[in-house]
């Protein structure tokens, strides 16, 4: 969800004379996305009877990680 909301806020502008506007949207699209991130690991916390919080970041880690690898890996068969 995070992603979504970064790539829905930094990508509504286009063309080459809405780039500071681009890259502005880029900065606030990244704060949102780590502030609903936070706001996501808040919610477990408090909602969570029983928590491996250790289970928890390497799920997140692992994620993250998966997500950021991945596009190398598809551009290579290109």
């Amino acid at each position: 969800m995070p992603q979504s909301i970064f790539g829905f806020w930094v990508f509504r502008q286009r063309g080459a004379r809405n780039a500071q506007a681009i890259a502005r949207n880029l900065f606030v699209g990244e704060g949102l996305k780590l502030s609903i991130t936070a706001a996501s690991f808040a919610i477990v916390w408090l909602n969570a009877e029983t928590l491996q919080a250790a289970a928890v970041f390497a799920g997140f880690v692992i994620t993250v990680l998966a997500g950021q690898l991945s596009l190398p890996l598809i551009l290579k068969g290109r």
